[in-house]
């Protein structure tokens, strides 16, 4: 037998500014105050609830005007179920807004992402918490801008077994193929944006604990005329305890590349630990 919910929401994004003083329109955050699932069987039973939100991404600044803002995404403890018995699975996913770009005057500021999930409960347990940081708003005849942070953190104490998962910019995800990079300079001069940093870290106790936390910088953007940015950092922690064995504990990290540049005398970004 099993339950589910899922909850997918998408903000709006911002409409096109033109001419100088005037801005692109900024994301929009949705609104989604909770997911539950529920079951009142006493067989044995698997239960998910399941969040994925999106910032909405802001308006392009077109002749002069500036680039409207992606939204930031934040969310804590989203999904929840209630069960008697069987497994339980949590997930939850936040997606920062991406930028608006500009030809001539200033780009928007990409959306923050944080997803946090913290959890004590008896049953069989599942849980993951991602995040993905908006990219940064490309631009022409300006500097771009940088790419979003993502943060993700997980806190769960289980019963006979804990499966978790959290990611800050997991690389895998086809929804976000360049999760906090910084934009790109697309025509003219200017500086590319620099990546956003990447943080995950989880504590974990459980009878049997597999659990992987994986962060990741985004990549610095490209430069043309300019010396190319730096990539984001990524740390990732995690602290773990285990009731009986094993105890599988996988933390990994890996900085974002520094950005390209072109043009004679100016050289690519360093990339991040």
């Amino acid at each position: 037998l099993s339950t589910s919910a899922t909850v997918t929401a998408f903000g709006g994004s911002g409409g096109q500014g033109s001419g100088p003083g005037f801005f692109g329109g900024n994301g929009t955050v949705p609104y989604v105050s909770s997911v539950t699932a529920s079951s009142t069987t006493t067989a044995a039973v698997q239960t998910n609830a399941d969040a994925y939100v999106h910032g909405g991404a802001g308006g392009f600044g077109e002749n002069g005007a500036h680039g409207g803002n992606g939204a930031p995404i934040s969310l804590s403890n989203l999904p929840s179920a209630s069960i008697p018995s069987g497994a339980l699975y949590l997930s939850q996913s936040a997606y920062g807004g991406d930028a608006g770009g500009s030809n001539g005057g200033t780009p928007g500021t990409a959306g923050n992402a944080s997803s946090s999930l913290s959890l004590n409960s008896s049953h069989y347990l599942g849980i993951s918490a991602e995040s993905f940081g908006g990219f940064g708003g490309n631009s022409r005849n300006t500097n771009a801008s940088p790419g979003a942070a993502a943060t993700a953190s997980a806190n769960v104490t289980g019963g006979s077994r804990a499966i978790v998962t959290v990611a800050a910019n997991p690389a895998n995800d086809s929804a976000a193929p360049l999760p906090s990079a910084g934009g790109n300079v697309l025509d003219g001069t200017g500086a590319g944006g620099a990546g956003g940093n990447g943080t995950a870290s989880a504590t974990v106790s459980a009878g049997y604990v597999p659990a992987t936390i994986t962060a990741r910088g985004g990549n610095g953007g490209q430069s043309v005329s300019a010396d190319g940015p730096t990539g984001g950092t990524a740390t990732a922690s995690a602290s773990a305890s285990a009731a009986s064995d094993p105890l599988i504990l996988t933390v990994q990290s890996a900085g974002g590349n520094g950005g390209p540049a072109s043009g004679t005398g100016f050289h690519a970004g360093n990339g991040a630990l």
